[in-house]
C-alpha cells in the first residue's frame, strides 16, 4: 500500500503539470502488451529500494520473498485470445 500510495501521488502531480501546461499526449495500444510484475519496478522508479528493503528487514521480513510472491498481471500475448 505504501508503494501504491506513492505512485498515486506521483501520478496526480504528473497529471496536474500536464493539465496546467496543456501538454499534448500520445497513446499507444498494443495487442501484445505484457505488463508482468510491477512492485520491484515501482520501487526502483520511486527510488525507495533501500528504504523498503531496510524497513522489511527491520520487521523480520524478506523483500525478495514478497517480490517473488507478487502475482503476474496475466496480460500477455494478444494472439492467444484469437
Amino acid at each position: 500500500m505504501v508503494i501504491s500510495d506513492r505512485l498515486t501521488e506521483q501520478a496526480k502531480k504528473t497529471y496536474n503539470v500536464y493539465k496546467k501546461h496543456d501538454c499534448k499526449r500520445a497513446y499507444y495500444l498494443s495487442m501484445e502488451f505484457l505488463m508482468g510484475r510491477t512492485l520491484s519496478n515501482a520501487m526502483l522508479n520511486l527510488g525507495v529500494n533501500d528504504a523498503v528493503s531496510q524497513a522489511m528487514y527491520d520487521l523480520g521480513l524478506d523483500l525478495e520473498e514478497l517480490i517473488d510472491n507478487e502475482p503476474d498481471a496475466g496480460l500477455g500475448n494478444g494472439v492467444w485470445g484469437v
